[in-house]
């Protein structure tokens, strides 16, 4: 099959994934080839999960059978569109207005493949915070401050920390909008800082370069 791509020195390799799973995606499922016989061994993807169904059905997938991995590309995903000229236009899965819901569907997976036959697995219990996290920033994105203190209270136990903290504190803000405002704002600022930050390195770095 690579001997068709112009790409060479494609590296393979062969192997149990199931168990790493839990710490989030391995492969998509768009490029994934899949026989007829694990097809119908592993079934249909599972509805319940609105937004997040491909991870756990993938983790399924890796738990009857071993995988393949080869380091070429293996498909284009047409992921942000703009809208124009009839283009397709769905605001993205991860980040837009499905961001709180799948990583709900990613925690739960999460907690049904994982977690829930090993609570007090110091590591998966970690894990599990950490996705409880991300359900709450993504929650406090979307003025959902209910959803985000509920899994921050569960996080604070398992997944400590500053930032855990600090998202706990702004939950508890009485009013959903100013609670989602001030987080926007929040990032906002941090990634201004970032863009700073690295054009202060990269005009430092071009100066040591041009001194004589």
């Amino acid at each position: 099959m690579l001997k068709q791509t112009p790409f060479e020195g494609a590296l393979h390799y062969r192997g149990e994934l199931f168990q790493k799973w839990r710490w989030g995606w391995l492969m998509a499922l768009q490029p994934t080839v899949i026989t007829r016989r694990a097809l119908e061994a592993v079934g249909p993807i599972d509805g319940s999960y609105p937004v997040a169904s491909d991870f756990g059905w993938l983790a399924h997938l890796c738990r009857r059978f071993p995988t393949n991995f080869f380091s070429a590309p293996g498909a284009i995903k047409f992921e942000y569109g703009d809208g124009k000229k009839g283009t397709l236009h769905e605001a993205h899965l991860v980040t837009g207005r499905t961001a709180t819901q799948f990583h709900q569907d990613v925690l739960r997976f999460h907690e049904a493949l994982f977690w829930k036959d090993h609570p007090e697995d110091p590591e998966l219990s970690a894990l599990r915070g950490f996705r409880q996290s991300l359900v709450a920033r993504a929650a406090l994105t979307q003025g959902q401050r209910g959803v985000a203190l509920r899994a921050l209270e569960q996080a604070a136990h398992s997944y400590p920390g500053i930032d855990t903290s600090a998202l706990l504190w702004l939950s508890r803000v009485p009013q959903d909008r100013v609670a989602s405002l001030v987080y926007r704002g929040s990032q906002a600022g941090a990634r201004l800082a970032g863009r700073v930050r690295r054009v202060v390195e990269h005009a430092t770095h071009q100066s040591h370069r041009s001194a004589p």
